[in-house]
């Protein structure tokens, strides 16, 4: 099934719908963005260029907890929070000049946000997920200008590079090796850890905010498992032994640390 055929029963709120806020052209889309919003000026190059390109903006997804992955990942508190809360800000879709399909996912403002990124197109492409037979036609990044730009768009849909080949750049930009990977989801999760600690009482709306740090850490840590089972350089330096592998992946995702869900709650 194509990218379009998959997405077209996507619906926004236009049809009173929660599965999105929209789901159309892009060109049509930036009249409903803010003029300040930190994407607009890049949308506008990539819809003045491509004006058949589409996208779905915050696309709400869900996560099964019956995968292998996610069971391995054990972090229950994932799945006491509403749908509402899996959240993808902006998914760019279409055609290539090759008539591949393909679709961006895009998520923050900053590189570090690119590990979220990750952990959603893992999670959209999980068995029986959305996307799981596109898997090789996605790339995830973040809205980090040296992430997201007209640049990385031209060479997606004139077919220059593969996305695999992409995806394999903006890993390489981000982390050097397992390791390097660990140590920076880990600053991130301590980061929304730090955050919770010093601003929930005075948040606005304590609710999102729990939310919202349960599906950050979720998807960190399926980020973290999945990226480690695919290493093909730690899979070398443990001899190809895949029990090895997933005790790794696993003792990355578990090394996470957060704060319970009941615990926020009460704070």
């Amino acid at each position: 099934m194509s990218i379009v055929e998959i997405f077209k029963d996507v619906l926004d709120r236009r049809s009173n719908s929660s599965q999105s806020l929209f789901n159309g052209y892009l060109e049509d889309y930036l009249f409903e963005m803010d003029e300040q919003h930190i994407l607009k000026e890049r949308f506008r190059q990539i819809a003045e260029k491509y004006n058949d390109i589409k996208v779905i903006v915050d696309f709400r997804f869900s996560v099964n907890k019956e995968v292998i992955a996610n069971q391995i990942i054990r972090y229950k508190d994932a799945f006491k929070v509403p749908k509402r809360a899996w959240i993808c800000p902006f998914l760019i879709y279409g055609k290539t000049e090759k008539d591949n399909d393909f679709v961006i996912v895009v998520y923050g403002e900053n590189k570090e946000d690119y590990f979220i990124a990750k952990g959603i197109y893992y999670s959209l492409t999980e068995q029986n997920a959305i996307l799981s037979e596109l898997r090789n036609n996605i790339l995830a990044l973040s809205g980090d200008n040296d992430h997201f730009n007209l640049e990385i768009v031209d060479q997606v849909i004139e077919d220059e590079k593969s996305i695999g080949f992409l995806q394999r750049e903006l890993d390489q930009s981000m982390f050097n090796d397992n390791q390097q990977l660990k140590e920076k989801v880990q600053q991130y999760s301590d980061a929304i850890k730090k955050d919770i600690e010093e601003n929930l009482l005075t948040s606005t709306s304590k609710q999102t905010t729990i939310y919202h740090a349960i599906v950050s850490w979720f998807l960190l840590k399926k980020t973290l498992y999945v990226q480690t089972m695919v290493d093909k350089n730690l899979q070398r330096e443990l001899d190809n032994d895949i029990k090895k592998v997933r005790h790794q992946a696993k003792e990355n995702s578990d090394s996470l640390v957060f704060i319970p869900l009941s615990e926020m709650w009460r704070k």
